[in-house]
């Protein structure tokens, strides 16, 4: 609404200023600054708690994953439990000549939601930013996060945990920023066990709570693929679930009724 723009502009206009002020070396000021920014996203951020639904943060090991296959076939079964759920991908770059993931998303969700930001090349975000000339401002994806309507809502990462939305500000400060807990989509293959304990390392460091490790399993199997699953399990105190059928997505579900 009105509010929420005028708080996009003042948090654009603080960005400026904090550039400014440390060109200039001006410490009381960008002391100030940082306070309002904060202030900014703290009101973003209740606005978030006071809304009834349960918020996930979907990343993966990797590009590639089947972060969009586990989040479509995740909010399919919620609907047939009678669940509103939705799926959002704020951020989606080889979007040439469409953004697949947002329309699959949008689909499921029976509701068109684009990204608040898409690129053309199919690149990380703050590499295709600079290109096209397209910045993100996090404050506008997290008041559309706030928007969005649902006992379940997913919001979806391009590539990992540790990608940039821009120089200075990472998928992983977004999910803090959102104060979403984290599902992790992996790959069933050889070295999903470090890939994964690693994004799970990252998350946990910065104060995040991994609630679901999600394992694909890809249609040409390595031998691996028959142990990854019980390596994982044996290594962390998370639910790893293998998704494979339905039976998997009513596991998955209870997992996320804990959460």
């Amino acid at each position: 609404g009105e509010i929420a723009e005028n708080l996009n502009k003042l948090y654009d206009f603080c960005m400026l200023e904090l550039v400014k002020a440390n060109a200039r070396n001006e410490t009381e000021r960008i002391d100030n600054v940082i306070d309002i920014i904060s202030t900014i996203l703290d009101g973003f951020k209740n606005a978030l708690k006071e809304k009834k639904m349960k918020l996930f943060f979907v990343t993966g090991t990797d590009t590639g994953v089947g972060k969009t296959y586990f989040t479509v076939e995740i909010i399919k079964y919620l609907k047939k439990l009678g669940k509103k759920a939705v799926g959002f991908k704020p951020v989606e770059t080889g979007c040439s000549p469409e953004c697949e993931d947002a329309k699959l998303l949008s689909e499921v969700s029976g509701v068109e939601l684009k990204p608040v930001y898409s690129f053309d090349i199919p690149i990380a975000p703050a590499v295709a930013s600079e290109f096209e000339k397209n910045y993100v401002s996090h404050t506008k994806i997290i008041e559309a996060v706030r928007k969005l309507e649902g006992d379940y809502i997913f919001v979806e990462g391009a590539g990992g945990i540790m990608v940039p939305l821009r120089w200075d500000y990472l998928f992983l400060d977004l999910a803090k920023d959102l104060n979403a807990k984290i599902i992790v989509v992996s790959l069933n293959k050889l070295g999903v066990i470090n890939h994964t304990l690693l994004t799970i390392k990252v998350c946990e460091s910065a104060g995040l709570e991994v609630s679901l490790v999600v394992l694909n399993t890809p249609r040409s199997f390595d031998e691996s693929s028959k142990t990854n699953a019980f390596a994982l399990k044996k290594l962390i105190d998370i639910p790893v679930i293998e998704l494979i059928s339905e039976e998997d997505l009513r596991d998955i579900v209870k997992v996320l009724e804990r959460a």
